[in-house]
């Protein structure tokens, strides 16, 4: 199977960790009031739990400026960068967008393996479906229990022998394919593919090895223009899929997916992608409410992340491949991947 894996460092000044901690102590997380949307910021001002919460959880997960080689730190962190996307083991985990852009590398691979993409679409890898050569290609990871060679535990302790302190997949990339029993989105891992609840697969195996459990969501881009090159779908489903719903039922799915993982596992922290600015403010102020909510009702602290379309006042500012020019108050996170220049570990495909 093809993996991603990246490290994440958080760079946390000790005299600013050193206030979080009392601040922290000061102002337990049950003890603050509810958070309300129009109170969490995306612009400006701020939610005291969003606040507190995100500094208690920023401190909780990531320690210590380090350099990469350093594998004893605190802030050591592994994503899984794995679903559909993965079957093609070719180009990158942006294949489901590349396939469709006539010309391209992942194109004319796509074309000559599998077919015409109008003819031989991105959700047969979902779905299961045969290559030009004969060969039935379908997501579909099989445990080690199973008989297969999917192996989470080993995964897990693969991390936390690096060093690492939280760890977790990617629970939809901008695919659209939820990697968990969902309510709002039929393409799912148990309802489709796999038939597995691989984020809760993961949760389990990442808190057994003792780490804080994260995952990453990259599905604003999916309803705001990931398919570009794919033709208009016939049916609803497909339309959810290619993130082709009208531009309020496309918002409100992103939210709905949100407050499924959010309900389904409690993470610890929640990466987020680009692109969240282009989706309606008041559904992103409902999620960090929805969060952050949740995580004081499980006397929880959390982390949230963003690239754009919130703000340091509740989350954290990642940058992908890189940081920032000078000094920046009061947390940063870096990202980048094991591979460059793409995401992922191309390997011959593993399926059982």
């Amino acid at each position: 199977m093809r993996v991603l894996s990246a490290l994440f460092l958080a760079h946390v000044p000790a005299r600013r960790r050193a206030a979080a901690c009392r601040q922290a102590r000061r102002h337990p997380v049950a003890a603050l009031a509810p958070c309300q949307p129009d109170r969490v910021a995306t612009r400006g001002g701020t939610c005291a739990r969003s606040r507190r919460v995100a500094k208690a959880g920023r401190l909780a997960l990531a320690g210590p400026s380090v350099i990469l080689a350093d594998a004893g730190s605190e802030n050591l962190m592994n994503p899984l960068g794995w679903g559909a996307f993965s079957v093609s083991a070719f180009d990158s985990e942006w294949y489901a967008r590349s396939m469709y852009l006539d010309g391209s590398r992942a194109n004319r691979h796509h074309v000559a393996t599998y077919g015409e993409p109008d003819e031989w679409p991105y959700h047969w890898f979902i779905e299961g479906g045969t290559s030009e050569a004969g060969e039935f290609v379908k997501f579909e990871p099989r445990l080690v229990s199973d008989g297969g060679n999917f192996d989470p535990a080993e995964w897990a302790r693969l991390f936390r022998d690096a060093g690492a302190r939280f760890a977790g997949p990617v629970a939809e990339h901008h695919d659209g394919f939820s990697m968990w029993d969902s309510d709002v989105n039929e393409w799912n891992s148990v309802d489709k593919g796999p038939g597995l609840d691989l984020l809760e697969i993961f949760a389990d195996a990442v808190r057994a090895e003792d780490m804080k459990f994260m995952l990453s969501m990259h599905h604003a881009l999916n309803t705001t223009g990931y398919y570009s090159g794919v033709a208009p779908q016939q049916t609803e489903s497909l339309r959810r899929l290619y993130g082709q719903l009208p531009e309020a039922e496309s918002e409100q799915l992103w939210l709905d997916k949100l407050k499924e993982v959010i309900d389904h596992v409690s993470p610890d922290l929640i990466w987020q992608d680009f692109a969240l600015n282009r989706i309606d403010e008041q559904k992103r102020l409902e999620f960090l409410a929805y969060y952050y909510n949740h995580a004081a009702g499980n006397g929880q602290e959390v982390v949230t992340t963003f690239k754009d379309g919130l703000n340091t006042n509740g989350s954290v500012l990642d940058f992908e491949r890189g940081g920032p020019a000078g000094l920046l108050h009061p947390y940063w996170l870096t990202d980048d991947s094991v591979r460059h220049p793409v995401g992922c570990v191309l390997q011959p495909r593993q399926h059982a």
